[in-house]
């Protein structure tokens, strides 16, 4: 496995990742580093030894319940205006991709630039895409905000326009893995309507 320490990160650069190179667009000082990486709340064991490993493979393990359960909860603690970085994705995505997440600087990004680079593949796509949709919620994006989880949705979906293999057929067909759940699609449609109802008076 690729070497998972990671102390206080702080604005030096660190010798076994890219992790403080990214500092500008946080809020990432001496006094405000990134969060410590805890290696010991993650189940890994599929990721063991493995650089650059199979995305969908990456994407499953992130779908384990032990660490989605971590996630989840990093993403709440870091909710005030704006949704906060859940830090222990970003951290895995530089460890077991260090060469294709070097522009990225949030969990959602460096997903987004993934799904950009030669770790999507024509073969692979379908399974990448069918676990994505499993993180997407509650994971990214909490079950009560569904227009947020659409727009991630959408982006993540505009990634295939990097791909000169990827058509329009296959978008659609991704449609069929990749799409809100029956449940996230409802409370959309009523979040809708109470918009447009307030536009009406």
């Amino acid at each position: 496995m690729p070497a998972l320490k990671r102390k206080e990160i702080d604005l030096e650069p660190y010798e076994t990742g890219e992790f403080t190179k990214k500092t500008k667009g946080f809020a990432v000082t001496a006094t405000n580093p990134r969060p410590e990486f805890d290696e010991g709340q993650f189940d890994l064991r599929k990721l063991k030894d493995k650089t650059n490993p199979p995305l969908e493979l990456f994407l499953e393990v992130l779908n384990l319940p032990k660490n989605s359960a971590v996630f989840i909860q990093e993403r709440i603690a870091g909710t005030g205006k704006r949704r906060g970085t859940i830090f222990s994705i970003l951290a895995l995505t530089e460890i077991f991709y260090p060469d294709l997440t070097t522009g990225c600087r949030t969990d959602i990004a460096c997903l987004q630039h993934l799904l950009e680079s030669r770790a999507l593949t024509k073969d692979n796509v379908t399974a990448v895409y069918t676990q994505l949709n499993k993180l997407m919620s509650p994971v990214l994006t909490p079950f009560e905000e569904p227009s947020k989880e659409q727009v991630k949705r959408s982006k993540f979906l505009d990634a295939l326009d990097s791909h000169l293999w990827a058509t329009e057929r296959l978008r659609v067909e991704l449609y069929k893995v990749f799409k809100l759940s029956e449940r996230s699609h409802l409370l959309l449609n009523e979040e809708r309507e109470e918009k447009r109802e307030i536009r009406l008076g």
